[in-house]
């Protein structure tokens, strides 16, 4: 059954974890209509090895409704003295895993 007029409205084509620690390489540009291949505007979010095509504005109000809900409890989940010493215990953890150990 092909999808809905709604359905095709509130798409999310992927579903997908990553795991981020430290500064992460940050890179947005907007395509307009005229400069899409595709012919639709996009705007590309690249944060670290994350890509996000966002294609309308519900879409991004929907990103910066979650991430705003993340920075306001960030104090509390990060407190700033465990911060430094949690971000290379994560990393270390992580390079453990990828390297199989």
């Amino acid at each position: 059954m092909p999808p809905t007029a709604r359905q095709q409205r509130t798409a999310c084509r992927v579903i997908a974890q990553a795991i981020c620690v430290g500064t992460q390489e940050r890179k947005v540009i907007g395509y307009t209509a005229a400069t899409a291949r595709s012919g639709q505007p996009y705007i590309s979010i690249r944060v670290g090895q994350v890509l996000i095509y966002i294609e309308d504005r519900a879409a991004l109000a929907s990103f910066i409704d979650a991430f705003s809900q993340a920075h306001r409890m960030a104090d509390r989940v990060f407190p700033l003295v465990d911060e430094q010493r949690q971000s290379e215990a994560r990393r270390q953890a992580i390079e453990r895993h990828r390297d199989g150990g």
